[in-house]
C-alpha cells in the first residue's frame, strides 16, 4: 500500500513524463510542417516563397513570421529592412517561436 505522499508524487511523475513526451511529439510535428518551407527558402524562388509567406504571416502563423522575418534580415526575397525584421521576429516570438526569441 502506497501513502499519500507516495501517492502524489508518482502522480507528479506521470504527468511529468506526459508533458515530456507530448513535447516531443509537438517538436517533431513542427519539423515535419516548417520542412518543406525551409526546403523551399533555401533552394526555391524567394519571390515565391515571399508571396506565400506573408498572408499566412499576416493571420498570424509563427513560422511564417520567423521565415519573413529572416527574409528582411537577410535581404533574400525581401529587400534588407533591419526594422521589418524586428517586427516579424517579434511577432513569432510573442507566440512562443523558440528561434525567434533569439533574433
Amino acid at each position: 500500500m502506497t501513502r499519500p505522499n507516495q501517492r502524489s508524487a508518482l502522480s507528479v511523475f506521470q504527468v511529468y513524463n506526459k508533458a515530456v513526451r507530448i513535447n516531443v511529439i509537438m517538436r517533431f510535428w513542427l519539423l515535419i510542417v516548417s520542412f518543406p518551407l525551409l526546403v523551399n527558402l533555401v533552394f526555391g524562388s524567394f519571390d515565391a516563397q515571399y508571396a506565400d509567406l506573408k498572408p499566412r504571416a499576416k493571420k498570424g502563423n509563427p513560422e511564417a513570421q520567423f521565415y519573413l522575418g529572416w527574409m528582411f534580415d537577410t535581404g533574400k526575397g525581401a529587400n534588407r529592412n533591419i526594422h521589418k525584421a524586428f517586427k516579424w521576429y517579434s511577432q513569432a516570438a510573442e507566440q512562443g517561436h523558440a528561434e525567434a526569441q533569439f533574433n
